[in-house]
């Protein structure tokens, strides 16, 4: 159990620990539904997840009470996201986040859970790159059809 906190601790893009108060199917729902971005979700030991903690980042932690762990290796977005519902719902309290290694307050887990996803990002990304050469061409268009009627008239009016 130690060896596996520890890697997460090591290889995850982020690991949200939250108090939780879940039952076994909203446990369940909350695992499927982290599945989906590459997360997942358990309950921790406490004193083993603050000696892993200890062991890898070299900084000791203190749990107390029922605490559950969302580890994320893929949108770290998504994840956090999850975790906003719990808490919107009354079923979480953030405790704190680790992002490549490093300890951050639990407000961390927040702003993460406010930031749009990464499909949403890339979207507005390749908009934003298309937008200038669909504006040349509307504009190279407007006017080759504005000399096409100035054409039209000048041909009909001879």
């Amino acid at each position: 159990m130690l060896s596996t906190y520890e890697g997460y601790l090591k290889n995850a893009k982020a690991v949200y620990l939250a108090s939780t108060k879940l039952n076994a199917n909203e446990s369940n729902t909350l695992k499927k539904k982290l599945k989906t971005s590459d997360a997942l979700y358990s309950v921790v030991k406490n004193t083993l997840f603050a000696l892993a903690a200890k062991n890898t980042l070299g900084e000791e932690i203190t749990l107390s009470g029922p605490v559950g762990i969302v580890v994320s290796n893929g949108d770290v977005v998504e994840a956090a996201k999850a975790l906003a519902e719990l808490k919107k719902d009354d079923k979480a309290t953030y405790v704190l986040c680790i992002l490549d290694g490093k300890i951050m307050d639990a407000e961390k887990i927040e702003a993460l859970s406010k930031l749009e996803s990464r499909e949403q990002l890339l979207g507005k990304l390749v908009f934003l790159v298309n937008y200038p050469t669909t504006g040349l061409a509307r504009a190279l268009n407007n006017n080759i059809e504005k000399l096409a009627y100035a054409l039209n008239a000048v041909k009909d009016s001879k």
